[in-house]
This record gives C-alpha cells, sequence and structure tokens, in this order.
C-alpha cells in the first residue's frame, strides 16, 4: 500500500511539502522532484547504506532514525527530516557515521544524479540545501579558525570572526583563486583538497585546517601569489579584507592588528621562497624525464643524485676533454688497460641560491662511456665541516654537500 501511495505523484508531493528544508520551495521544484524519487520501505534496526558510485538523500515520510557517530547516539531523526546530504555531496568529515531505524520507516530517496540535475534548474533551493549543509558543518568551524596568521587575536574578536566568515560549497576541479590575480580574501579549507598551483606546476596542498591568502586579507600583498584548485568536494571559510576591518572601530590602531599583519607578510614571504624552490626544482626534474608523482623521500633523493652526475659530468669535462665522451672517438689505444683513481682537482658542488635562476639541465646529464674512469665521490653531511672531511678522504675527487 505505501509503495502504491507513493507511485501517486499528488500524495507524494503532499508528503514533500511537510519537509522541513522543502516548506519554501517553488511547486515546481516539489513536483520534478517527485518524479525523480523512489519509495523505500526500511525495518527496524537496519542501516542505511550508501553506494559510493551514486549515493541517495533520504526524505523521511514517516518513522524515527538514530544518528551513530563514532559508536555513540548524537542525534535523531523523524519524519520531516533528511538525511545523506553529506554523502550526496561527497563530503568526508572523518567521523563514523551510522544512520539506523528504530521502527519500520517510509522513506523516499533521490539519487545524486537527480537532485543535482534538479539543482542546474533551481538555484534558489540548491541554496537551501547548501545551507542545510553549512549547519551540519558549523560544528568544526571553530576548530579551523586556531590558524598561526590569527595567533594572538584576543578571543573576543576570535569568537566574532566565526560570524563573519562567507561559508561556501565548491565542487572538484574548481579554481578558487588565480594566480597573479588581485584579491583581498583569505580561504580556510574546512572539510576537502586543493592544490597549490605556482606557475602552472603543483606545488603543495590545502586540506581541513589550512589556510591561503592571509597576506592579501590583511592589505600586505594585493596580488595572489600562486593559484588554488579544488581536488576533491569542499567546504570552505571565507574572511574577507573588509569584514576583518569591522571588527575595530575606526581610530589608533590596536597593538595585535600590527603584530598579525607581520606575521602575515612573513609568512607570504616565506611562501613564496619554498614555491619558487619547488618550481625550480620540478621543472629541471621535469626535463630530465621526471613527471610521476613521487614521494618526498625518492625527491630528495633524486636530487641529490643529481648533483653527483653534475659533479661527475664537471669532472669528466675538465679531464677528458680531448678524448671526448662519446665512444666512437676513442681508441682501444686511448683506454687504461684498467680502471684506476686519477689525479684530479678537487670539486664541492653546493645547493645553488634560490634567488639564481638555474640554468635548464640538460635531458641526459652524463653521457656514458668507454673513456670514463672511476672516481670517489664523498657525501659531506649538513653541518659538517668539509676541510675535516677532505682530511679522512684524500682520495676523492668530488665532495657533494648533503642540502
Amino acid at each position: 500500500d505505501f509503495h502504491e501511495q507513493m507511485l501517486k505523484a499528488s500524495a507524494l508531493r503532499s508528503h514533500l511539502a511537510k519537509v522541513e528544508i522543502l516548506s519554501e520551495a517553488s511547486s515546481d521544484f516539489v513536483a520534478q522532484l517527485a518524479q525523480q524519487m523512489a519509495p523505500c520501505l526500511l525495518l527496524p534496526g537496519q542501516s542505511l547504506v550508501q553506494e559510493p558510485e551514486n549515493p541517495k538523500l533520504y526524505f523521511i515520510i514517516e518513522g524515527h532514525l538514530h544518528v551513530m557517530k563514532n559508536g555513540y547516539l548524537v542525534a535523531a531523526l523523524s519524519s520531516k527530516s533528511i538525511t545523506g546530504i553529506l554523502d550526496v555531496y561527497g563530503i568526508d568529515t572523518g567521523d563514523n557515521v551510522q544512520v539506523k531505524t528504530d521502527e519500520i520507516c517510509k522513506v523516499g530517496t533521490v539519487s545524486r544524479k537527480a537532485l543535482f540535475g534538479l539543482f542546474e534548474k533551481f538555484e534558489a533551493e540548491r541554496a537551501k540545501f547548501e545551507q542545510h549543509l553549512h549547519h551540519l558543518l558549523d560544528d568544526q568551524v571553530g576548530h579551523r579558525l586556531k590558524l598561526p596568521i590569527l595567533s594572538g587575536m584576543p578571543s573576543q574578536f576570535l569568537q566574532r570572526v566565526s560570524l563573519l566568515l562567507e561559508r561556501r560549497v565548491l565542487h572538484p576541479y574548481t579554481v578558487l583563486f588565480e594566480e597573479g590575480e588581485v584579491g583581498s580574501t583569505m580561504v580556510v579549507f574546512n572539510v576537502g583538497k586543493a592544490d597549490i598551483l605556482f606557475r602552472g606546476l603543483q606545488v603543495s596542498m590545502l586540506w581541513a585546517g589550512k589556510s591561503f591568502g592571509g597576506a592579501q586579507m590583511m592589505g600586505v600583498q594585493r596580488q595572489y601569489h600562486a593559484t588554488i584548485k579544488t581536488k576533491t568536494m569542499s567546504h570552505i571559510l571565507l574572511l574577507t579584507q573588509q569584514r576583518f576591518s569591522s571588527l575595530t572601530s575606526p581610530g589608533p590602531k590596536r597593538p595585535w592588528v600590527a603584530t598579525l599583519k607581520q606575521r602575515a607578510k612573513t609568512a607570504y614571504q616565506q611562501e613564496l621562497k619554498l614555491f619558487r624552490q619547488k618550481h625550480a626544482q620540478f621543472r629541471v626534474l621535469g626535463q630530465s624525464g621526471v613527471t610521476s608523482e613521487m614521494t618526498s623521500a625518492i625527491y630528495s633523493k633524486m636530487l641529490l643524485l643529481q648533483q653527483i652526475l653534475k659533479s661527475w659530468h664537471q669532472i669528466c669535462n675538465g679531464t677528458l676533454s680531448e678524448a671526448g665522451s662519446h665512444r666512437s672517438s676513442v681508441s682501444k689505444d686511448a683506454l687504461p688497460a684498467a680502471p684506476e683513481v686519477v689525479d684530479v682537482p678537487v670539486i664541492a658542488v653546493a645547493a645553488e641560491a634560490p634567488g639564481k635562476k638555474a640554468p635548464p639541465a640538460p635531458p641526459y646529464p652524463l653521457l656514458f662511456s668507454r673513456a670514463l674512469r672511476p672516481i670517489r665521490v664523498v657525501l659531506v653531511p649538513s653541518g659538517k665541516d668539509p676541510k675535516k672531511v677532505k682530511d679522512r678522504n684524500r682520495r676523492a675527487q668530488a665532495y657533494v654537500t648533503e642540502d
């Protein structure tokens, strides 16, 4: 009987009109939502299981459900409410949330694809659902404001900041800020991840609790120094310079405001320096044919190997210039009878200054041939005296600094 009643459009629309989130929705939206809805009868103790590829939004028509978070009862749902909106938007808070029925429940389900299709036609209803989503995620906003850039702000002002934040939901691959774009907004990620792109290359990431644009919000810098592009469905918090200025009344500036500006300036300079260094390193690796993602450990070892090969290349160019480095240009008589260590000047290879623009590295930094002779390379640990290392390793021909 329930399925037969639910399949009647008029009866279903009357049930949906009683749902709180649809109380102010247009009749056209409710009618089209009813056409996309599928009836479902749940037994007592049954859990709501979501499909990862196409999760569903549940409209509770009749019955009661319990919401369990990490094994504890945190809420109860009754008729005229909805559940599953976090799953539909693809937002993962990291909590183990389970919804179970307390009795026989009559619900209607709408898939993500169908719901988002309706949102494209009805902007006002989409904003209403996103407002409900902001309400569910507001519990974490207070924790997200514990940022280094805001440390030192009096607690009474920090509480007011949470009221000035603009909440927004961003879909994957959405560009929030463009590098070089003029702006005065800081973003704090509440949920989700985003890539930081500098000159077209990914140099870092943002995730829950991380921020970007503090220097622009504080008025230290006008242009954004990187591009922010979301990687997953994200819930973000935006704070503009205009809203932040409303915290203090006109007149003499408070000391903590100057401290925040100085801290924002320092953070901006450190970020820009780091982005430039990573961009130069990734560019060199890209020219060498390395384009896949790698861990920081592998990445640092490859940089060390690059310096070692650079040392070999310099030594070979200085000692084997007449013979050349190609196999075809060396006769058999010119080759040594057995590998031996030759006396060559000691070369100390240090990391290039971050401010200088490194020349493009060749695709193959060293061409191996029979004319190359073995050399001894010693790694100088960071903080060690190079002279002492050279005294203990007098037969080495190249020294590579670890840093």
